[in-house]
């Protein structure tokens, strides 16, 4: 079988989680680079990154990358491109054209010419999804990539709504990753908005594939092969744990929101493992004597009320949590920030157009240290 050079497209701040996910998928050659996650695999590996990666993006499959001097010569290239290895015609194409340092700084002649090359009609209805190929120039460079992954990896398919301040489910994931969480530490969400953290925990916990209730770009490719992609799932699912796993609690003081997170458990699959209930975070005790606590609080001018929430949050990791693990977001800013604890880590990131801080302190330390990351997506 093949091989080819793949991307694992990372949120920017995270790459460094998305490399070492990879690597305990089984891809040795994952290495971090600016805006995601460099590696090399077969079309076997291309379904199983886009069915198993919790942290990733997308996942981007690089069809050529070669010199070009100008328009013209750009164009022989990409004429010369084998396209229907790949490219299904009868699927309108998406461009996207990035130009930095090049003459050619003219995407969208760039998207005609691509356009042209690969035989394929533009993109200029909704009514059926288009096939998204990416072109990158620099320094005349040119790097071609289809993507394999359709809407973005954080879309599992198990929440059809979200509370006021969601975050998505890929980065749920990097930061319970980042505090060490592997399904046998007692967890608990005292804000649970929709759900995610908990879900996610449970999916991990479980080693439930993430995109095991979604469809992919790649099975629409010319040379989609059904046989290995059937093969990669029952693989995945032979590998599903459903014992020694330690309780999953989340709560919030809303009722309309613990609603959203049973919904989304349920849609997950994970309904049976994870125990909901409306509750006021101040009166939470631990239900064990030691475990994770992580909580993704309403923030910064977003949602009313957001330092009490942070006030009872300090209160209870200084209190009755004290020997807990915890991990907090918050809104990035200048001084002690919103929390008021000494954090050991943290991991920055951006969300909704915001800049975040995932605080990270307690007892024990993460399985991925050095949480600082300030890379750039592309």
């Amino acid at each position: 079988m093949s091989e080819f050079d793949l991307f694992a497209v990372s949120t920017p701040g995270t790459s460094h989680i998305v490399e070492a996910e990879l690597k305990g998928l089984g891809f040795a050659s994952a290495s971090r680079t600016v805006g995601g996650v460099e590696l090399v695999g077969n079309l076997y590996d291309i379904y199983k990154l886009n069915l198993m990666s919790r942290t990733a993006g997308r996942i981007l499959v690089r069809l050529a990358t070669f010199q070009a001097s100008g328009y013209r010569s750009l164009e022989n290239k990409l004429k010369a491109l084998d396209w229907g290895a790949w490219l299904n015609r009868s699927i309108p194409l998406k461009p996207h054209v990035a130009c930095r340092k090049t003459r050619m700084i003219h995407s969208g002649r760039v998207g005609d010419i691509l356009l042209s090359a690969s035989g394929c009609t533009g993109a200029d209805t909704q009514d059926e999804t288009p096939q998204d190929l990416f072109v990158r120039i620099e320094d005349n460079r040119v790097t071609v990539s289809i993507d394999s992954t359709g809407d973005h990896l954080h879309m599992r398919g198990y929440r059809s709504h979200t509370g006021s301040a969601p975050i998505r489910e890929n980065l749920a994931a990097a930061c319970l990753l980042a505090l060490g969480y592997d399904g046998s530490q007692t967890l608990l969400d005292p804000c649970t908005g929709s759900g995610t953290f908990a879900v996610e925990a449970a999916l991990i916990a479980t080693n439930t594939p993430p995109g095991s209730l979604r469809h992919f770009a790649f099975e629409r490719f010319k040379g989609f092969d059904p046989g290995v992609w059937e093969k990669v799932k029952k693989v995945a699912q032979s590998q599903v744990k459903t014992t020694d796993i330690a309780p999953i609690y989340a709560s919030d003081i809303d009722p309309d929101a613990v609603a959203l997170a049973a919904r989304s458990a349920n849609r997950s699959g994970m309904g049976e493992l994870v125990s909901v209930a409306v509750c006021d975070m101040a009166e939470l005790e631990p239900p064990s004597e030691s475990g994770i606590l992580v909580a993704n609080p309403p923030y910064g001018h977003r949602l009313s009320g957001s330092k009490e929430v942070y006030r009872s949050l300090r209160s209870m990791l200084k209190g009755g949590f004290s020997g807990w693990r915890w991990g907090v977001i918050e809104l990035r800013k200048r001084g002690a920030g919103t929390l008021g604890l000494s954090e050991e880590e943290s991991l920055r990131f951006m969300a909704s157009g915001l800049p975040l801080v995932f605080l990270m302190g307690g007892l024990m330390g993460g399985l991925m240290g050095g949480m600082t990351g300030g890379d750039t997506e592309r």
